[in-house]
């Protein structure tokens, strides 16, 4: 999206593995490795877990543990919808106590995993990167349905979280150390507070070029849920969420701080735009529309009509281009002098197709 190449360079740079051993493990076990678990067991820090394509099923394919040291989980084809771990109500990744080193899951699917915190993947260690992989249908009966991090320094990129279930953070749930959410879907997500994305006690927090879309809380944040400071939202889209008690878009709890830019918030089924305190760095060049409670509303309504911030039809491309309908039309007034572009998409035209993504995989391959 915006930036892509020099962005994949550095992705490329810092997630590629350096040294270590590639250790194969394919779905009917004739790898050189039976399965997931035994290759883990098997690695040292620093080696590469490579996933042929295909869907890995029952013991040692779920379930798994890492602990005490850094590797790298990989698809072989680098396509989380050609990799699926398809988990059966157990939980998919478990990272803890590992080394400081960077860790690294790309390309994979994890499926219909289940368990109290973190159904898709669960991680509480230094450092981690979730790259191209996607969480349907996972659940958790705590915290992050799709994923849950903590206590550490964490990059989730072009991730699709679609359909998970977490009573805190449907999508994913982060607490302690960073995160930065980069160019990430979060769809039809489900919770009682934090539906799409809950954010928990952290140093700093960046969500970036997201398109946060249909997701639903009983009770705060059916697009974000807040609570803490640092948290910056960039250029993201959230549209058609659901929250019953408040902030159908972002709710912002009295811990938090939080600042928006070139965002639009639109069309929130439920709750307004944004719910809870006035403690914002900034809200600028942004687009709050047709949420049904409300667009700028108390306490946020001293920014409406300043810093370029505007309430008008963005014109989504729902009806025209149904492979990618958070599109902006090319004639969508969301577009100034001013702030450029609003939103996560960073090219407009209904019928076009971006061509970041359609190339983003092979230009990733070119630069590893």
């Amino acid at each position: 999206m915006r930036n892509l190449l020099f962005s994949t360079m550095i992705l490329a740079l810092l997630s590629a593995p350096v040294s270590g051993a590639t250790i194969l493990v394919r779905p009917d076990g004739t790898g050189d490795q039976p399965t997931i678990q035994t290759a883990v067991m098997a690695s040292a820090a620093g080696d590469t877990i490579l996933l042929a394509g295909g869907t890995f099923t029952g013991p040692g394919n779920r379930d798994i543990s890492i602990s005490g040291t850094n590797l790298y989980i990989l698809s072989e084809s680098d396509d989380f919808n050609s990799c699926i771990l398809e988990l059966g109500g157990y939980q998919g990744l478990n990272f803890s106590s590992t080394s400081s080193a960077l860790s690294v899951v790309r390309g994979i699917s994890f499926r219909n995993g289940s368990a109290t915190q973190g159904g898709g993947i669960y991680a509480n260690i230094s450092w981690l990167q979730i790259e191209n992989c996607g969480f349907e249908m996972n659940s958790a009966s705590g915290h992050g349905g799709g994923i849950y991090v903590s206590n550490g320094t964490y990059t989730v990129e072009d991730c699709a979280l679609t359909d998970n279930y977490g009573r805190y953070g449907g999508g994913l749930y982060f607490t302690g150390g960073s995160l930065t959410v980069n160019r990430c879907e979060f769809t039809g997500n489900t919770s009682e507070t934090g539906a799409g994305l809950y954010l928990y006690t952290a140093s700093s927090i960046t969500v970036r070029e997201c398109v946060i879309v249909d997701n639903s809380a009983d009770n705060f944040g059916g697009g974000i849920y807040n609570n803490t400071p640092g948290t910056y939202v960039f250029s993201c889209t959230l549209a058609q969420n659901g929250a019953n008690s408040g902030g159908g878009g972002i709710y912002n709890h009295s811990s938090g701080w939080i600042g928006i830019d070139h965002t639009i918030i639109a069309l929130s089924m439920t709750g307004g735009s944004y719910g809870g305190t006035a403690q914002v760095y900034t809200i600028a060049c942004c687009d709050f529309f047709g949420n049904a409670g409300g667009d700028w509303n108390s306490p946020i309504n001293g920014y409406f009509s300043i810093n370029n911030n505007v309430s008008v039809d963005p014109m989504f491309c729902t009806g025209y281009n149904p492979s990618d309908p958070w599109t902006l039309d090319s004639n969508s007034p969301v577009f100034t002098a001013s702030c450029g572009i609003m939103g996560a998409k960073d090219y407009a035209g209904c019928g076009v197709v971006g061509t970041e993504e359609e190339s983003w995989g092979a230009i990733k391959k070119m630069y590893r």
